[in-house]
């Protein structure tokens, strides 16, 4: 075969096939073993069990092993070919199958622990060696036919002729554990723990293409590698003569040229400035942090005009990528980004989370830290343009939002929102049980395990998949979600999404112009659904093995699930030891089969007698009523070019993988990702409607209006393309000018531009617009105007007439809560997108005091109770951005008594006695505050958060102090300690009141009630 041509377009292959087969040594991690116990290993003992052991040559015996590779391509005598290059994976498999093979004694007891002893050098220049060279025995083809063994009733039996019934055969095999390296001058080691030998060899050499040279366990041999894919080939020569030939790879890496730059198009680069990490605020008592990076624009030595880029999802797994996949270096060489910072003057600002799989609320909290650093170290009033990649998206609608809901100004004027899964991701649900199903496959531990843990970075790839599919950022986006143990339970979803749609979008803060745009990486053109995502026959296919190719540099931009899963089948035994399939489908219609698996281990004893073994069997189905798989969508792509664009020709994607496990593997170009829809926000991702997810918005249908770019053709998710920037930038500059409440005659137009521009209402029926941006009411309600420029599209939603509200109260832990309640349909849907359009005017009279007025943005408002019973009144008038003001209206509201209290009148008399209200003695160390629910209280005051756990206490004194009030109330020693008691006793006179007040707290520490307690002193009871 033509070696040098087929390694010479491995190396042509780009990070993400490289990444699935390296990942695909991750397999073994959990057991690519099937364990020592399993069917088939009983079934071989009670096949043996008879056999004269001490009979067999060496100990070892091929017929009576559980093969995980195929022997007969290791003989050391037959051609050196890519289906028995020594990988690790291959060199691991080979030692399992010696050691199962072993009717007396393991001869690699403790080979595990050596292993885990020896240092893996990665990139420091010396490579490790493993070489294994095997005699063994097996059973003769004619030993049956000649009558050198009985086989009766499925056990085999000495005859005890003459004559064995044995066959002596090698097993020579050799590998380099690190399968890369940067250096090309290195040292290559062979630790005696490592070579694995039951022979008597005279002579072992290495030849790296210079010529053989002598290799000694535990000593070192220099050798000059050519940068790309060497090949090193090991010769043994036995005491008797016999020469055995093995050969292994190393691939000497371009560091500058392999890592992950794909999307880098631009000699020029941009500088990072300054750098720091930043911690956020706890969410449910996690707290992440993120490092941020800063580059300046040109002239610039601080912040002056920043443009903030969030980063998404981005697991940090792997040692070899210790930042992930997408950090600052990953976009500092993009043309567009450059231009932004160069041309246009903006500070580039690189958020790079540290644990990204966290709750996305945690990450918010910390992108809300970072939004205050940098309004606290900026430099002027330029206001901040937020760009959100994927779940960054979601992290800067949160923690915007949020900030305006607290008050706290973040001063940005753009929000970006770039492919980002408002209504949820979707990773394919065969996808995701397949992975559950491949896992729950992987089981038991091995000699291999050390191997790989020790020699490969298969721990960060798992741990990827799992992070992908586990994590509990990944649970909150995806609609799809199988739990570790394989049910299906999207509940973090939904219950993320309800989160989402009550917290609704940023406005901007008050008072400033706010404008949001939106990303989708999809394309609205005809969706191509493919029949599988991954089909597999374990019986047919090449024994070319592409587990040869070496590891990557970190993990590469844009690997999904679905590539981990595939990856993961490359390290299954050959095709000579396994039958059946692997396959992940799309789903078409409830009920459709997207994932079966079926697992078969077979061999051939005595050369005809075949032996099978069922290892696993797996099928699901699709459920539900929303096929995804058909949706308009981002994808992830198997391989991609710069701009996202799926490659599938196969001269470009180096090796063809679909034909290079050893099996017949089919797997499909792209999976879909996030939905058009989920992009635009088309919906609330609760009340869903399928039609939605076919179409794009118009008008008012989106928060983002019609200010959303998708592309001509379907991109990868994982990247800024060209168009998508372009598109940006101009509308960074290029707005809508005009009025935010229409009238008639109000003027509109397009900043920025020259030209005619094509206006358009999305509701003529409210208001229609001419060709000179001017404005007729015919109605009222919120529409959104359309310009047209250039092929562009701009748009704005403003607000024609006033709304009309009703008030509504209730009742809360802490005081009450008034809500004003838009009940014009044209209005309510959309009001909450508009920011400076409507103040609200909130008046409070508390009784015998005058009205408070405050004036707030939001139609609710929070007031505190201030006492038992008391009778509040909260009035409201509402004023658009021109002055206009509504009726005003009031409303009346009452606290709700929720507990009643038992032992609130105590007396003491001059002995420091303790007395109930009726004057009968109360033991003071006993004596308790009893508080009890209301009779007849409705049902909603007694969940959880009106339960009383704490009790503030008001004193005479100066002092406060909180204790328990559960277990039917407070101690009234803990209401009234013994140094007050005594203070009473011995200062007061006769019929003297002291007032208490206690307030009692729920878990947050919020007040639900006050009440009044008294002792009274009094000389004689």
């Amino acid at each position: 075969m033509n070696y040098s041509k087929t390694l010479n377009k491995k190396h042509q292959l780009v990070v993400l096939l490289t990444i699935l087969i390296s990942l695909c040594m991750a397999f073994s991690i959990y057991g690519q073993d099937f364990p020592q116990n399993n069917d088939m290993r009983k079934s071989l003992d009670f096949m043996f069990e008879h056999l004269d052991r001490n009979s067999v040559p060496k100990g070892l015996l091929r017929d009576y092993a559980v093969e995980y590779e195929d022997l007969d391509l290791f003989i050391g005598r037959g051609p050196l070919e890519d289906d028995n290059i020594g990988t690790v994976v291959r060199f691991g498999n080979l030692l399992k199958t010696i050691s199962s093979s072993a009717v007396k004694e393991d001869p690699l007891e403790g080979l595990e622990n050596s292993i885990k002893n020896i240092k893996r050098k990665n990139n420091s220049g010396e490579l490790t060696l493993g070489i294994m060279l095997y005699e063994y025995a097996r059973i003769k083809a004619n030993a049956l036919t000649d009558g050198l063994i009985r086989y009766e009733n499925g056990q085999v039996y000495n005859t005890n002729k003459k004559e064995s019934p044995y066959q002596s055969e090698f097993v020579f095999a050799g590998s380099c554990l690190e399968t890369s390296t940067q250096q090309s001058n290195v040292t290559f080691s062979l630790p005696s723990a490592l070579f694995l030998t039951n022979c008597k060899i005279k002579n072992l050499e290495i030849d790296f293409g210079t010529g053989f040279k002598n290799i000694n366990p535990d000593k070192k041999v220099n050798a000059n590698l050519k940068t790309g894919i060497n090949k090193v080939i090991i010769r043994a020569t036995l005491q008797d003569g016999q020469i055995l030939s093995a050969h292994t790879i190393i691939q000497v890496e371009n560091l500058v040229s392999e890592i992950q730059t794909r999307a880098i198009t631009n000699k020029d680069s941009l500088i990072a400035h300054y750098s720091t990490t930043i911690q956020g605020q706890n969410y449910r008592g996690i707290s992440t942090s993120a490092e941020v990076t800063i580059s300046y624009a040109p002239g610039n030595y601080s912040l002056r005009k920043p443009l903030i880029i969030v980063e998404g999802f981005d697991p940090r797994v792997d040692a070899a990528t210790p930042k992930g996949s997408w950090n600052f270096n990953r976009i500092k060489r993009e043309s567009n980004i450059i231009a932004l910072n160069k041309i246009y003057g903006y500070d580039i600002v690189y958020v790079d989370w540290v644990k990204s799989q966290e709750y996305i609320q945690a990450n918010s909290y910390t992108l809300k830290s970072v939004i205050e650093w940098i309004n606290s170290n900026k430099i002027g009033n330029e206001t901040n343009v937020i760009v959100g990649h994927s779940m960054g998206g979601l992290i800067a609608r949160y923690a915007l939002k949020t900030m305006e809901n607290q008050g706290v100004r973040h001063q940005v004027s753009t929000y970006v929102s770039y492919d980002s899964p408002h209504l949820g991701a979707h990773v394919p649900l065969g996808v995701l049980y397949a992975f559950h199903g491949i896992l729950s496959f992987l089981e038991g531990h091995s000699v291999m395990d050390a191997l790989i843990n020790t020699f490969t970075p298969a721990n960060a790839y798992i741990g990827l998949g799992k992070s992908m599919a586990y994590s509990t950022a990944a649970q909150q986006m995806l609609v799809h979600y199988v739990d570790p143990a394989g049910n299906y339970n999207n509940q973090e979803h939904i219950q993320w999404q309800n989160e989402l749609k009550t917290l609704g979008f940023p406005k901007g803060d008050l008072g400033t112009s706010f404008k949001m745009l939106a990303v989708s990486n999809g394309s609205y053109s005809q969706v191509s659904v493919p029949p599988y995502y991954l089909q597999t026959s374990f019986s047919a296919g090449t024994d070319i093995g592409s587990t040869f190719l070496p590891r990557v540099l970190g993990l590469a931009v844009g690997i999904g699930l679905n590539d981990i899963v595939a990856g993961l089948l490359t390290v299954l035994p050959g095709r000579t030891s396994i039958n059946g399939s692997f396959d992940i489908y799309p789903a078409h219609a409830s009920g459709d089969l997207v994932t079966r698996i079926r697992l078969q281990y077979k061999k051939t004893f005595l050369w005809i007698v075949p032996i099978s073994k069922n290892l696993f069997s797996y099928d699901k189905n699709y459920q539900g009523g929303l096929f995804y798989d058909t949706y308009p969508s981002s994808s992830y792509a198997l391989i991609q070019d710069d701009q996202g664009l799926p490659i599938t020709e196969k001269d470009k994607m180096g090796i063809p993988l679909i034909f290079d496990f050893g099996y017949d593997v089919k797997l499909s170009p792209r999976i879909p990702f996030v939905p058009n829809s989920s992009a635009l926000a088309y919906g609330d991702g609760i009340n869903i409607i399928p039609a939605n997810f076919l179409s794009p918005p118009h008008g008012t249908s989106s928060p983002f209006g019609e200010n959303y770019y998708t592309h001509s053709t379907t991109r990868s998710h994982s990247f800024f393309t060209d168009d998508a920037l372009i598109w940006m930038i101009q509308r960074l500059s290029t707005s809508i000018v005009g009025p935010k409440v229409g009238t008639n005659g109000a003027q509109y137009s397009l900043s920025n531009t020259t030209g005619s521009v094509t206006w358009s209402s999305s509701n003529t029926s409210i208001a229609t617009i001419n060709s000179s941006g001017v404005l007729t009411v015919n109605g009222t309600g919120i529409i959104t105007l359309t310009a047209k420029h250039g092929g562009n599209t701009y748009s704005q939603m403003i607000m024609v007439g006033m709304p009309r509200y009703i008030l509504t109260a209730s009742h809360e832990p802490g005081g009450y809560e008034i809500n004003a309640e838009c009940i014009d349909n044209q209005f309510k849907d959309y009001l909450s997108n508009l920011n400076g359009v409507l103040t609200y005017n909130w008046g409070v009279k508390y009784p015998s005091r005058e009205i408070r007025w405050l004036e707030a943005d939001v139609p609710s408002l929070k007031i505190d109770l201030r006492g038992q019973n008391e009778r509040v009144i909260v009035y409201l008038e509402v004023i658009d951005a021109l002055g206009n003001k509504s009726a005003l209206q009031h409303i009346e509201i009452n606290s709700q008594d929720v507990y009643v209290a038992e032992n609130q009148n105590l007396y003491i008399d001059a002995q420091g006695v303790l007395y109930k209200e009726n004057k009968t003695k109360y033991l003071y160390n006993s004596a308790r505050l009893y508080i009890s629910y209301r009779a007849n209280i409705p049902d909603k005051y007694k969940e959880r958060e009106w339960m009383a756990t704490t009790t503030m206490v008001l004193k005479p004194f100066s002092v406060t102090s909180v204790v328990d009030a559960r277990s039917g109330g407070p101690l009234i020693k803990n209401i009234l300690p013994q140094d007050e008691l005594d203070y009473i006793k011995n200062n007061s006179t006769n019929n003297q009141v002291y007032r208490y007040t206690l307030i009692l707290l729920n878990y947050s520490s919020r007040a639900i009630q006050f009440v009044p307690v008294t002792f009274t002193y009094v000389t004689n009871i």
